[in-house]
């Protein structure tokens, strides 16, 4: 079932802001770890993981501002790794089983989201508006009931029109694509990409994430359209669904 607010479980591992004079780009990574993910799948999410942080580790500019936060969502959910700079991401050793409990791991991405924006402020550093991606290759398997799909939509749909964050859904060719729609509605996008690619998809979003480099907070963001064909990416790894 959903965590109800109480029985969110925030972060124990703390890691305070390496650039504070610098606005910061929070970006939590949902993902799906659950059964159906086993074999090639999850090697795939292991090495695009990888890529995102060697894209990042590369980039001066943007390993400044960007922090990165790592949900794993199966038979419950779970932080992988706090909120902290690229530079002090460790390689994260995800491991296939279980349910898809994506409804508790929305609900335990936003809390902590709103943790992380809660300290910026009380420490007086401005931050752009953080990134909620999701990554998934079936459907929640705790949003059964019309009265807890209601809650997660109103937790996603409410947040992202109040501008608290931007919600990324990223799902597999095996992946409920009518219900992710249903939990973002028309306050974030939805988009398909092949399994086998995930590397190419986290350097997309670490390409993405970094552009915030040249904004400023409150700057309306454009982001490369990963379904257009290009003359340096003919063939893209997601599609329209």
């Amino acid at each position: 079932m959903v965590a109800s607010a109480s029985s969110v479980t925030l972060a124990d591992e703390f890691f305070p802001v390496a650039h504070p004079d610098r606005p910061q780009a929070a970006c939590v990574l949902v993902l799906d770890t659950s059964q159906s993910m086993r074999g090639a799948r999850i090697q795939a999410l292991r090495d695009g993981l990888r890529a995102y942080r060697e894209f990042l580790s590369n980039d001066e500019e943007a390993k400044i501002i960007v922090e990165t936060s790592v949900i794993g969502f199966s038979d419950a959910a779970e932080v992988l790794h706090p909120f902290s700079n690229i530079d002090d991401m460790a390689d994260i050793e995800l491991t296939a089983g279980g349910w898809t409990s994506m409804g508790a791991a929305l609900e335990l991405a936003i809390a902590n989201i709103e943790e992380r924006k809660q300290y910026y402020r009380d420490e007086g550093i401005d931050y752009y508006r953080p990134f909620l991606v999701v990554i998934t290759d079936g459907a929640p398997t705790d949003l059964k009931s019309k009265v807890k799909m209601a809650a997660i939509q109103e937790l996603v749909q409410g947040g992202a029109r109040e501008r608290k964050f931007i919600p990324l859904f990223f799902g597999t060719g095996d992946a409920n694509f009518d219900k992710l729609k249903q939990i973002v509605g028309d306050t974030g996008t939805v988009t398909g990409i092949d399994g086998a690619r995930f590397g190419e998809f986290f350097q997309w979003l670490s390409r993405s994430v970094s552009s915030m480099k040249d904004s400023q907070p409150g700057d309306t963001i454009q982001f490369e359209d990963p379904t257009q064909a290009t003359s340096k990416n003919p063939n893209p790894f997601a599609f329209e669904v």
